[in-house]
C-alpha cells in the first residue's frame, strides 16, 4: 500500500505546508519525486547504510526541500550494530537476522556488514527543527519498527499520523509483529486507520491516526490473536514446502506434459 498523501489531505482537510515529513529507511528515496508533488513544509529522509546514503543524496539534488540524514535509528543512541545487508538493492538490509525472510523471499540472500554502524534516535535527528511543525512519520526499517519507534517518544508526540510496514510473521529474529506495533502506538495516542494485509500476504503497510475519535474503523481481524496464529500456520515452513511442490507439479503439468503441449499447438 502505498501512502496516499492525497487521501489523507482529503479526508483529514490537513495542509501539507504546516507537516515535516519523516522517512526512517530512506534506501534511495524512491518515493522522493511523488512527495515533492505535496507542498511539505520539509521533506527529511534517514538513512542507515553511508554507501546508500551517498547515493540518495546525489538523487535529493533535485529536491531542494529534500534533505537526507545518514544514522540508524534504534530505541537509543551509541548502540553498535553490524548491518545484514541484503542482494536486492540493500533494499531488505536489517539491523535484525534475517528469519521467515529466507523462505518467503529464498532470492534474497543477506551478508554482514564488515563495519559497525553507531546507532542514533529519531528524537536526536529531530532536535534540530522546528519544535511546533507537525509530523508525518514514516517508517521502512525492515522489522525494527518499534524500536525505532520507542526512540521516538517526543517526536511522535508531534506526530498525526504513522505510515509504517508490519508483520503477522517474524520475518527478522526479534521482530515485533503487527499486533505489538498496534497496542504500543494505541498507548502512544494512535489508532489504527487502515492497512493491506491478509492471511495470504502476512505483512504489509498500515496507517496510524491520532486522535481520529469516530472516524475510527472497528478493530481488524488481522490484529487479533487467532489471526497470528493462522498466519504462522499458513506460512509455516511445511506449507510453504508444500505450496512450492505444488507450484512445481502445476508447472510439470502444464508445460512439460507432450499432450498439453500437442493441445497447445492446435490452439
Amino acid at each position: 500500500m502505498k501512502l496516499d498523501i492525497a487521501a489523507i489531505i482529503k479526508e483529514f482537510s490537513i495542509s501539507p505546508s504546516e507537516y515535516i515529513l519523516l522517512h526512517v529507511g530512506a534506501s534511495t528515496c524512491q518515493e522522493a519525486s511523488y512527495y515533492d508533488d505535496f507542498n511539505f513544509n520539509k521533506i527529511l529522509w534517514v538513512e542507515a547504510l553511508p554507501e546508500v546514503a551517498d547515493e540518495a543524496r546525489l538523487i535529493l539534488k533535485s529536491f531542494p526541500k529534500q534533505e537526507l540524514v545518514q544514522g540508524l535509528c534504534f530505541s537509543e543512541s551509541g548502540v553498535k550494530f553490524q548491518m545484514h545487508t541484503s542482494n536486492n538493492g540493500k533494499e531488505s538490509s536489517s539491523i535484525l537476522k534475517p528469519y521467515r525472510h529466507l523462505d518467503i523471499h529464498s532470492n534474497v540472500k543477506f551478508i554482514n556488514q564488515d563495519k559497525s554502524i553507531v546507532s542514533t534516535t529519531i528524537d536526536e535527528i529531530m532536535k534540530r527543527e522546528t519544535p511546533e511543525t507537525n509530523i508525518i512519520l514514516v517508517l521502512d526499517v525492515q522489522g525494527a519498527e518499534l524500536s525505532v519507534l520507542e526512540g521516538g517518544i517526543r517526536t511522535l508526540s508531534k506526530a498525526n499520523f504513522v505510515f509504517s510496514e508490519v508483520s503477522t510473521i517474524k520475518l527478522y529474529k526479534g521482530q515485533a509483529l503487527f499486533c505489538s506495533i498496534v497496542r504500543r502506538l494505541k498507548a502512544l495516542g494512535f489508532e489504527l486507520f487502515s492497512h493491506d494485509i491478509s492471511l495470504k500476504t502476512a505483512y504489509g503497510d498500515a496507517l496510524f491516526v491520532r486522535n481520529i475519535g469516530s472516524q475510527i474503523r472497528s478493530r481488524d481481524f488481522s490484529t487479533s490473536f487467532l489471526f497470528g496464529a493462522l498466519s504462522l500456520l499458513y506460512h509455516s515452513k511445511f506449507f510453504c514446502f508444500m505450496r512450492r511442490v505444488i507450484n512445481k507439479l502445476n508447472y510439470l503439468v502444464h508445460e512439460v506434459n507432450p499432450i498439453g503441449r500437442k493441445n497447445q499447438d492446435y490452439k
